[in-house]
């Protein structure tokens, strides 16, 4: 079942929506999945085969209280966060009154900027809407680079039964009874960075959601979890 959404933020996921595909056109859009394990709400995601891109949307109508939690929730667990902001919370209101003795005047902060005023500005970029001018040093431009995710926090974005499953395929000893948040511990000790995103990745474009492109399934034979690996052993 689709949400349900104002007319103002379905405007902006659709430009959202659009310019990741641009900038990620092997990448499955996800829209509104789960994070924390369902702490939090991530608007639209775009998942490629070894990197993970999240949008959070501010439309004109929402409001910024939940915000940091979000930033906080979200940026570790992707390569890249973009807050997608209307210019009603990303523009100055304008700028300070003169400093009593040295005359001087600054920008005062944006709503969004007051709001995350604790929080790294590392942990995302900004997009706002309507979209700035293309080169105007402010359009809707790809993260600079890469971040590299904490990789425990990558591999609760899974399901317990997917997190099984990457076990099973990388042979890390598991059954069908062990908990998805012990064995997210063993894969975060046992696997490679490299080898986490692409597991996880796999996992994301497999999976069904309520809203999102078609699965993209990666043609491998499957391999059940078992109880003693060989791959453990030999990391021992």
């Amino acid at each position: 079942m689709k949400h349900t959404r104002s007319l103002a933020e379905i405007e902006i996921r659709q430009k959202v929506v659009a310019r990741f595909r641009e900038l990620w056109p092997d990448a499955r859009i996800i829209h509104e999945m789960n994070v924390e394990g369902g702490a939090a709400r991530a608007d639209v995601v775009a998942v490629q085969p070894d990197r993970i891109w999240i949008c959070e949307i501010k439309s004109e109508r929402d409001t910024l209280s939940r915000l940091p939690d979000q930033v906080k929730f979200f940026g570790p667990s992707c390569h890249g966060l973009i807050i997608a902001a209307h210019s009603k919370w990303t523009t100055s209101p304008g700028m300070s009154e003169p400093h009593p003795k040295h005359g001087y005047r600054t920008t005062l902060p944006s709503k969004l900027d007051t709001t995350l005023s604790g929080v790294s500005r590392r942990l995302y970029d900004l997009w706002t809407y309507p979209e700035p001018v293309l080169n105007s040093g402010r359009d809707w431009r790809a993260p600079f680079s890469a971040q590299v995710p904490w990789y425990h926090r990558m591999i609760h974005l899974l399901w317990s039964d997917e997190i099984r499953a990457v076990a099973g395929e990388h042979r890390i000893a598991c059954t069908s009874k062990t908990s998805g948040s012990k064995l997210a511990k063993d894969l975060s000790q046992l696997m490679s960075g490299r080898e986490i995103e692409r597991a996880v990745c796999k996992q994301l474009r497999a999976r069904t959601f309520a809203e999102a492109d078609e699965p993209i399934f990666v043609d491998r034979k499957a391999i059940p979890p078992h109880p003693n690996s060989v791959r453990q052993e030999s990391m021992l």
